[in-house]
C-alpha cells in the first residue's frame, strides 16, 4: 500500500560514488536513461569504497547507508544502533530489550505515549573506540559507514575523520548472538555502560565483571589480563549476560570517569597480529547458567562470520512442488588454539524457520530459546547452515467455469458498466504508479471475465484498452512528461513518472510495479505479441524489485525481499524512526509475487514461475506467523493486552493494529486495518483462505467497508458461498462499497465460481503449478490452468498417494470431479473451441484437434441445418486427429456452429458442438 515518504537530512558523504549501469532494452519498449530534474531521490550516503552502485534499499540495515548513523537495527535476538552524541563517544549500542504491550501497539521500550521514542538501550552496552585510555579521547568520527553486506548480515565502519588509519568495524547479522569487531592497531576499543559500577548488592542499577563465574573483579582500575570476561548487567527486573572474547594477552581495564560513564577498555597493544574481539549475548537467566554458556560460546567466539548466503530453489517431485532455502554462514577462524573448538557459529532461528526445518543442530545452551523477541521464541542452533522447506499450494491466474444463469445476468450487466472504466491522469489519485497500477490491474481482470462470458467484442475492447495504457507507460520519447519509467543511475532502479508515495525513495516498489506486472501478465495471456514487443520492460520492473542476479550492475539483488525474515520490507531507506523498517500491506506483496509467477505462465519462462513460487510461498509463512499469528504464539500472545487477532502494520521493532493512513478514519478504519492484508483479493491470492478457521475469525472482527474485497474473501472459506453472493447484492451500489482496485463485475464472477465449485481445499497437491482444488458438498473439484501450448496431464495427490489426472487443453482453464487413471482413459478433448484461424490467439492453429479418440472411430460433422459436411474413419493408434477444418471436397468450412457425432470401434458415442469464426 502507499507509504509516507521519509526525507533524511544528509550532511556528509564519504568516498567517490560510481553510477550504476543503464540497462539495455530490446523490443519496442523504452525507458528514460536518467531522472527528470524534479525527481530527487536521496543522493548523499554514508559508505566506504567497498560499497558500489547499485546500492541496496529496503534492507533492515539501510538506515546506516542513508543517515549519518542509524535508527534502531533489529536483527533478533539483539537490537543495535549506530549513535552520535556530541558530548560522548561514538559507537554501536547493543541491547536485548523487553517487549511492552500498549493496547493496539506491541513495542520495545518504556515510553507509552510515544513508543517510537522509547529508550531501549538503558542499562545496555555500547562499543566505542578511543585513541588512548583516557576520558574523552575517542576517535573523532562523523558518521558510521556501510562497509559490506551479504544476504542477512552487514559490516559497519567508523573512521577518525582526521586520521583514517584509526578505525573500528562491526559485523552484525540477523539471528546472530555474536557481534564481531575488528580494530586498527592504534586505538583502544571500550565497552560502556550508562550507570555506576556496583557490586555486592542486588539493588539499583549495576553490573558485575567476571573472568569466570567464580572470580568476580572488584577493582575497577586495572584488573586482569585474559582473553575473555563475562559481564552481568542488572536491568530493573532481570539479568542480562554478555561474553567478551579477545586475543591472548588482552588487558581489560576500567576507568570510573568524570562523566559517570564506566568504560571497560580492551588494551591490545601487546597483541601481535590483527586486533579483534567478539561479544556474545548469552541466553542464561542466572549466573550459574551464564557460566556454562560462557564456556560453550568460547568454543565458537573466534569463528568470525564473514559472509551470509541464502541459496533458494524450487523443486518439483512426483507429487508436489516445494521451495528450499539453504542458509549458510561462512566463517574465518581468528584463533585455532581453543580447546574443543567448534566449527561454524551459534545462531537463532525464527518460528517460521524452525517450523519448516528438520535435522537441526540444537545448541546445548542453558535455555532452549531467546523468548523475549518481537518474532516470538527464537530457537538456538549451531553449525554452518540450516535448511527450510515449504510446500507450494498452487496458483491459478483466473477462473473459467460454467457460470450460473443468475450470475451471468449480473456479471454481464456489470461488465457493460465496468468496460467503460478509464484512466484519467488529471486526477491526483491516478498520477502515481500505485493508483495507476491498481487501475490497470482491475481492468485487466475483466478480460478473463469477458472471455468466460464468450463476449469477444468486450474482451477485445478491454485488451486494446489495457494494451494502449501499458504501451504508453512502457515507451519513452524525448519531451515526454508523464507515464514512463526513468532509470536512476545513482541507486540503480526504475522510477515511474509520475512518482507517488515515496517510490523515488524506493518505498513500495513491489506494490506499485507489481500491479503493472500483473496487468502485463494478464494481457500477455491473450496477446502474445505484446509480450514479445514489450516484455523487456516488464522484466526490468521485475528486476527492480526482485532481481535474481547477484552482482548485477544495474539493479541490487532482491531489493524488496528479506530472506531471514521471509517477507518484504516496504520502506526503501530503512525506516522513519526507531521502530525501524516496516511492512504494511502484506497482501500487496503477495500480489507482486503472484504477478511475477503469472508473467512466467504467460511467457512460459520457468525462471519467473519459480521466482514467483518461491517468494509467494515463503512470504506466506511470514504472514501466517507474524501478521496473522495463527497459533497466537509469536507476537499476539493470548495473555497480553493486545485484543486483536492480526496486525495492521509490522515494523522491525514494533507491531501495530493501527496503520499509517487510517488511524483516524472512524467509519472504515478498523475494517481497512484488516482489509489492507487482503486486497486486491484476486484468484491468485487464495492463500488468505488456507486456514479456514482463522479466516472465519478474521472475517468476524468487523463487518463494513470495502464490501467487494470482504465478500470475495468470505466466499473462499464459508461453507455457503451463496451467502457471500447475497451479502454483496445487499451492500453493492454503483460507485460505492468497492475498493479502487476492484469492480462489481469481478466480484460477481469471483463469488459465483465458489458458489458453483465449493470452498478452497488445501489437502491435495500436484506437480503442475497452476492448479486449484475446491470442495463442493464433500466432492473435490479439480481445477487447472494449462499455460503451455500442448495438452497437459495434470496429476493430483493427497496423503494416500496418487489419485489420478485430468487432461487440460492448451491455454485453457478446466475443471472436473472425476480424475482419469489407467482404467478410465475415455475422455474426449476437442480444441480449440471456438476455432479462430488467423486470430493469433489461443484459438488459432492449423485446425481442430480431437484427442482421446479410440482407434477406428468414425467422425461426422454436420452444419446447423443437419447437412453432413465432413466424414472420416480415424485409423490412429495415438488417439489423436487434427481436422484441417475443410469439407470432404477440400473447401474451407464457413463460420458457424457445427455438430460432431462420433462412434468409436467399441460402440462408444460422442456428440457435441463446435464453433468456427473466420
Amino acid at each position: 500500500m502507499k507509504k509516507s515518504c521519509l526525507i533524511f537530512i544528509f550532511l556528509f558523504c564519504f568516498s567517490v560514488v560510481f553510477t550504476a549501469e543503464i540497462p539495455t532494452v530490446s523490443g519496442k519498449g523504452s525507458i528514460r536513461n536518467d531522472l527528470p530534474p524534479e525527481v530527487k531521490p536521496p543522493t548523499t550516503i554514508f559508505k566506504t569504497a567497498n560499497i558500489k552502485s547499485p546500492f541496496p534499499t529496503n534492507k533492515w540495515f539501510n538506515s546506516v547507508l542513508c543517515s549519518k548513523y542509524s535508527i534502531n537495527l533489529y536483527s533478533y535476538p539483539q537490537v543495535f544502533k549506530c549513535n552520535l552524541q556530541e558530548d560522548q563517544s561514538r559507537g554501536l549500542l547493543i541491547a536485548y530489550p523487553e517487549i511492552k504491550y500498549y493496547g493496539n501497539i506491541i513495542n520495545y521500550g518504556s515510553n507509552e505515549d510515544n513508543p517510537a521514542k522509547a529508550d531501549i538501550y538503558a542499562n545496555k552496552i555500547k562499543v566505542a573506540a578511543y585513541s588512548k585510555i583516557e576520558n574523552g579521547a575517542y576517535i573523532n568520527c562523523t558518521s558510521a559507514n556501510l562497509d559490506n553486506y551479504s544476504d542477512f548480515s552487514t559490516t559497519i565502519k567508523w573512521e577518525d575523520k582526521s586520521d583514517n588509519s584509526k578505525w573500528i568495524k562491526a559485523t552484525i547479522g540477523q539471528g546472530f548472538i555474536f557481534s564481531y569487531f575488528e580494530v586498527s592497531d592504534n586505538i583502544y576499543p571500550a565497552l560502556e555502560v550508562p550507570h555506576d559500577w556496583t557490586h555486592g548488592t542486588d539493588t539499583g542499577n549495576f553490573y558485575h565483571i567476571y573472568t569466570d563465574t567464580n572470580t568476580e573483579i572488584q577493582n575497577y582500575e586495572t584488573f586482569c589480563t585474559n582473553d575473555r570476561i563475562l559481564i552481568r548487567l542488572y536491568c530493573g527486573d532481570k539479568d542480562t549476560f554478555y561474553g567478551i572474547f579477545a586475543p591472548k594477552g588482552t588487558r581489560f581495564c576500567q576507568a570510573n570517569t568524570a562523566d559517570n560513564r564506566h568504560r571497560i577498555f580492551l588494551d591490545m597493544s601487546n597483541v601481535t597480529g590483527n586486533k579483534y574481539f567478539s561479544i556474545a549475548l548469552l541466553p542464561a537467566a542466572s549466573l550459574d547458567e551464564a557460566g556454562k554458556d560462557f564456556e560453550e560460546c568460547y568454543k565458537y567466539a573466534y569463528n568470525f562470520v564473514t559472509e551470509t548466503k541464502a541459496d533458494w530453489k524450487v523443486k518439483t517431485d512426483a507429487s508436489s512442488i516445494h521451495t528450499t532455502t539453504n542458509f549458510n554462514f561462512t566463517t574465518t577462524k581468528k584463533r585455532t588454539d581453543i580447546e574443543n573448538q567448534r566449527d561454524g557459529t551459534i545462531f537463532c532461528l525464527y518460528p517460521h524457520q524452525y517450523k519448516n526445518s528438520s535435522n537441526l543442530n540444537v545448541y546445548a545452551s542453558s535455555a532452549s530459546a531467546f523468548a523475549n523477541t518481537l518474532r516470538g521464541d527464537l530457537k538456538i542452533c549451531c553449525g554452518s547452515s540450516f535448511i527450510t522447506e515449504v510446500q507450494f499450494k498452487g496458483i491459478v491466474p483466473f477462473f473459467n467455469y460454467n457460470i450460473s444463469q443468475d450470475a451471468k445476468i449480473k456479471i454481464s450487466n456489470a461488465l457493460q458498466n465496468d468496460k467503460n472504466l478509464s484512466f484519467d491522469p488529471t486526477k491526483e489519485d491516478q498520477k502515481n504508479t500505485y493508483f495507476y497500477g491498481k487501475n490497470l490491474a482491475k481492468i485487466a481482470n475483466l478480460i478473463s471475465v469477458a472471455d468466460n462470458l464468450s463476449d469477444e467484442s468486450i474482451k477485445n475492447e478491454l485488451i486494446q484498452k489495457v494494451k494502449n495504457e501499458l504501451v504508453d507507460w512502457f515507451t519513452y520519447s524525448s519531451g515526454k512528461t508523464s507515464k514512463y519509467f526513468a532509470y536512476d543511475t545513482f541507486w540503480g532502479g526504475l522510477i515511474g513518472i509520475y512518482d507517488g508515495f515515496g517510490t523515488e525513495n524506493y518505498n513500495d516498489h513491489n506494490f506499485h510495479y507489481g500491479y503493472f506486472v500483473y496487468a502485463s501478465a494478464m494481457l500477455a495471456m491473450y496477446d502474445t505479441a505484446f509480450a514479445k514487443d514489450y516484455g523487456d520492460i516488464v522484466e526490468l520492473l521485475i528486476k527492480d524489485f526482485a532481481n535474481t542476479k547477484i552482482g548485477d550492475k544495474s539493479f541490487p539483488y532482491m531489493r524488496n525481499f528479506d530472506f531471514y525474515e521471509s517477507h518484504c520490507w516496504a520502506n526503501g531507506m530503512g525506516g522513519a524512526d526507531d521502530r525501524g523498517i516496516d511492512l504494511e500491506s502484506s497482501s500487496e506483496a503477495m500480489n507482486a509475487w503472484a504477478a511475477v509467477y503469472m508473467w512466467g505462465l504467460a511467457t512460459q519462462q520457468q525462471k519467473y514461475i519459480d521466482l514467483g513460487i518461491y517468494l509467494y510461498t515463503n512470504e506466506y509463512e511470514a504472514i501466517k506467523n507474524y501478521f496473522f499469528d495463527v497459533d497466537k504464539s509469536n507476537i499476539i500472545k493470548e495473555n497480553s493486552d493486545y485484543t486483536h487477532i492480526s496486525l495492521g502494520i509490522l515494523f522491525a521493532g514494533s507491531a501495530s493494529y493501527d496503520e499509517l493512513w487510517w488511524k483516524k478514519d472512524v467509519q472504515y478504519g478498523a475494517r481497512q486495518y484488516q482489509g489492507i492484508q487482503l486486497l486486491p483479493m484476486t484468484a491468485s491470492m487464495l492463500y488468505v483462505g488456507y486456514d479456514s478457521s482463522y479466516a472465519q475469525a478474521f472475517y468476524n472482527q468487523d463487518n463494513f467497508g470495502w464490501n467487494d474485497i470482504w465478500t470475495r474473501f468470505y466466499s473462499i472459506f464459508n461453507n455457503n458461498a451463496s451467502s457471500a453472493w447475497d451479502l454483496f447484492l445487499a451492500h453493492h451500489n454503483p460507485g460505492g462499497e468497492i475498493d479502487d482496485g476492484g469492480t462489481a463485475t469481478y466480484t460477481y464472477h469471483f463469488i459465483d465460481f465458489f458458489r458453483q465449485n465449493g470452498n478452497l481445499e488445501t489437502k491435495y497437491t500436484s506437480n503442475f503449478p497452476a492448479y486449484l482444488v475446491t470442495n463442493k458438498n464433500d466432492t473435490p473439484v479439480f481445477n487447472a490452468y494449462n499455460y503451455t501450448n500442448t495438452v497437459q496431464d495434470v496429476k493430483f495427490y493427497d496423503n494416500s498417494g496418487y489419485l489420478g489426472y485430468m487432461k487440460v487443453l492448451p491455454k485453457s482453464f478446466m475443471s472436473t470431479t472425476k480424475l482419469l487413471n489407467e482404467k478410465n482413459q475415455t475422455e474426449l478433448l476437442i480444441f480449440p473451441v471456438p476455432y479462430k484461424p488467423g486470430s493469433k490467439s489461443m484459438y488459432d492453429g492449423d485446425g481442430i484437434t480431437f484427442l482421446g479418440l479410440p482407434d477406428g472411430s468414425n467422425i461426422k460433422i454436420f452444419n446447423i441445418a443437419g447437412e453432413l459436411v465432413y466424414e472420416k474413419t480415424i485409423q490412429n493408434a495415438d488417439k489423436k486427429f487434427l481436422w484441417n477444418v475443410r469439407n470432404n471436397s477440400g473447401n474451407k468450412i464457413a463460420s458457424g456452429i457445427y455438430v460432431y457425432y462420433i462412434i468409436s470401434s467399441d460402440g462408444t458415442k460422442y456428440k457435441g458442438k463446435l464453433a468456427i469464426e473466420r
